[in-house]
């Protein structure tokens, strides 16, 4: 059975390390089964819920975007989140394509599979769920297109080289270890190419890469201004970042993370507790919360497309981490209805009545659920965009 098919995966913790990333470590708990939430329910009053939550400003001299490079089969390949401070360099977080979360709406798969799914949105409210942050815009490049606005002259320090195996078997030596100056086709190389190393590898070659490119767009006036054109209605916001990117300090770090898998099912998982803590630490300006994140399961109750997405979108700004959508038992639900699963979560379930504008709040006594702390089935009430 492969990672894809798997609900929950067995992690081991290993060290990121190389070209000043850092990560955390610490296995992750193998998940219980969910308990059945469909128990007697003792309703509680509550007020007409407030309206829908805007989303939510930004600190002034806060501002990220998530930076995609995709393949040639439109599959993001590499990812990073650039962002900037009031009182702090610019920071430069590389996120590995195989970090195996929820993409609302579909299930567990890998980051890079959002790109192929639905593009831009999926992928950035994949990785807010994922991290607990706030992204403001997002810039998208394919390899070429990449490796034609870099042209020739990119400082990159690669740890290792990459080596790639050729058709014939023969193993091609694509960029040296070392300080060096690359071309912009093996700058895009490094983005895309496994090379015969594993997962963490590519990892440590992707976040060198990132530091080179970002500090040599940012340090060419020109290249600023061709990268905001790419940007499209993100222009500003990426002019504003990889300018301050390279005339500040820039440090480059990675999310904590676990590997999971192995061969061609190998990737990552975030650490949920210690992506918290450095997230509030290290990124407090995007913090979407300023502590642990309630788990949040969404349920289709009325059978239109997007459903589940419509909620999430929703409840990852207000804080909350998606941990599971699916389907209700039936379509049949004309009021949404929240539960919180415990009295413990009580006001988390009252906050996401306001949050979703709408909702019948319950309390699970009988059988609450370790692993969840609130459960929505969403119904008719909620509107979902579909035609």
């Amino acid at each position: 059975m492969s990672i894809r098919d798997r609900r929950y995966l067995i992690v081991v913790a290993v060290l990121v390390a190389g070209v000043t990333v850092v990560a955390a470590l610490g296995p992750r708990r193998v998940a219980d089964a969910y308990s059945s939430w469909a128990t007697s329910l003792q309703t509680t009053a509550e007020d007409a819920p407030q309206a829908l939550l805007d989303e939510q400003s930004a600190p002034p001299g806060s501002e990220a975007m998530l930076l995609v490079v995709t393949d040639d089969d439109g599959r993001g390949a590499a990812f990073a989140l650039l962002t900037t401070a009031p009182d702090g360099p610019a920071v430069l977080v590389t996120i590995p394509a195989p970090l195996y979360d929820l993409l609302p709406g579909y299930g567990i798969f890998p980051l890079g599979d959002a790109m192929a799914f639905e593009g831009t949105d999926l992928t950035v409210l994949t990785t807010s769920n994922a991290l607990g942050v706030r992204i403001d815009g997002v810039l998208v490049l394919s390899a070429a297109e990449l490796s034609s606005l870099v042209g020739d002259g990119v400082v990159i320090d690669l740890a290792s080289p990459l080596l790639v195996e050729d058709d014939d078997g023969t193993v091609v030596r694509v960029a040296a270890e070392g300080e060096r100056t690359r071309s912009g086709e093996v700058v895009a190389s490094l983005f895309i190419e496994e090379g015969d190393g594993d997962q963490l590898a590519l990892l440590e070659r992707q976040a060198a890469a990132w530091e080179g490119v970002v500090r040599h767009v940012g340090n060419d006036a020109a290249l600023v201004d061709q990268i905001a054109d790419a940007a499209g209605p993100d222009a500003a916001l990426a002019a504003g970042l990889f300018a301050a990117a390279g005339a500040d300090d820039l440090e480059v770090t990675v999310p904590p993370l676990a590997q999971v898998g192995a061969g061609s099912d190998e990737g990552f998982e975030a650490q949920e507790a210690e992506v918290s803590v450095f997230v509030v630490r290290r990124l407090p300006h995007l913090a979407l919360s300023d502590g642990p994140r309630s788990r949040v399961e969404i349920l289709n109750g009325n059978g239109q497309l997007q459903t589940t997405r419509t909620a999430s979108e929703v409840l990852v700004r207000a804080g909350y981490r998606i941990v599971r959508t699916d389907n209700a038992e039936n379509f049949d639900f004309a009021a949404t209805i929240i539960v919180a699963q415990g009295r413990a979560n009580a006001d988390e379930a009252r906050r996401a009545v306001t949050a979703l504008g709408t909702g019948d709040l319950r309390l699970e006594l009988q059988a609450p659920s370790g692993i969840i702390d609130v459960s929505i089935i969403v119904g008719a009430d909620i509107a979902t965009g579909e035609g």
